[in-house]
């Protein structure tokens, strides 16, 4: 007897999840979820595997890696360039 297992959309995987839409395609981008494309009257729909939705969830790794985001000299510590006031007495304070 073959089991069917439960397809859900982006939206629906974000509620059970408990995150935000935008990081089920984090996760979608990271590989972490591998959406099935079903195409429809309206378009493509991308539902999501329930257990593989489990998996991601519960994976113990951050929600999404930074760098798919940033690039990464945007990442890298830059120095803070403070410059000294050119005539402190004129202060007001």
């Amino acid at each position: 007897m073959a089991t069917t297992e439960r397809l859900l959309t982006r939206h629906e995987a974000a509620r059970r999840a408990g995150v935000t839409y935008n990081t089920i395609l984090l996760w979608e981008r990271a590989g972490r979820l591998h959406p099935a494309v079903v195409k429809s009257r309206r378009g493509e729909r991308f539902l999501i595997r329930e257990s593989e939705l489990d998996q991601a969830a519960a994976a113990d790794q951050p929600a999404f890696d930074p760098s798919l985001v940033w690039h990464q000299d945007e990442l890298e510590a830059h120095p803070i360039k403070v410059e000294p006031d050119p005539d402190p007495e004129d202060q007001p304070y």
